[in-house]
């Protein structure tokens, strides 16, 4: 069964202490929400892996959150979404570059990618997030994907390539067209099956 994200919740991967710590003060303020910090991916990785109290939660990592480590074989990203599939992954980095922002964010890693240097654009970003989570399109397709057994396979297509109920999610959520798009149609879809 795929866990469900909490919005109360932030895992922050931050290699810079004094960053993280004003990251993590300016969440817990805005938005009430409880945050884990860390500072390095293997420790990151270990506690998402054997801690599953701290999961779901949404995810707020630097650039060495896409580094891999070794003793997982992947990054920090990757470890994370494998575990909390249906949570959103933010880049807050100003040294990633924009070939590697739109190769990551094609392959899947991350969700999406804002800067440092402006950190209002990650509240309002998160503010965001957390209006469409709570959208009637976004509670339907979760209690709808709680009755399907492998929710992350393809189970739709768009002609070109397979679209699984997790992608479909975290789409609604991240508020893109394609989200806007597929957030009209499960909410008429849905509604339909089971008279909501």
């Amino acid at each position: 069964m795929i866990p469900f994200p909490s919005i109360e919740k932030v895992v922050l991967l931050d290699r810079k202490a004094e960053m993280a710590r004003n990251t993590s003060a300016n969440f817990h303020q805005r938005f009430g929400a409880s945050v884990r910090v860390f500072h390095e991916e293997d420790v990151a990785c270990r506690a998402v892996l054997a801690d599953t109290t701290m999961l779901p939660a949404l995810a707020v990592n630097d650039r060495i959150g896409l580094n891999e480590v070794k003793k997982y074989g992947a990054s920090f990203d990757v470890v994370f979404r494998q575990a909390s599939p249906l949570s959103l992954i933010i880049l807050f980095s100003d040294s990633a570059t924009p070939e590697q922002v739109k190769r990551w964010l094609r392959e899947g890693k991350i969700d999406l990618a804002l800067e440092k240097k402006n950190p209002e654009q990650l509240y309002e970003a998160v503010q965001g997030i957390r209006s469409r989570w709570d959208s009637q399109p976004a509670k339907k397709l979760r209690a709808y994907i709680a009755t399907q057994s492998h929710p992350e396979l393809p189970c739709m297509s768009d002609g070109t390539e397979g679209v699984s109920l997790v992608d479909e999610h975290r789409e609604i959520v991240k508020g893109t067209p394609r989200g806007e798009h597929c957030a009209l149609i499960w909410d008429k879809v849905l509604s339909e099956l089971v008279g909501a």
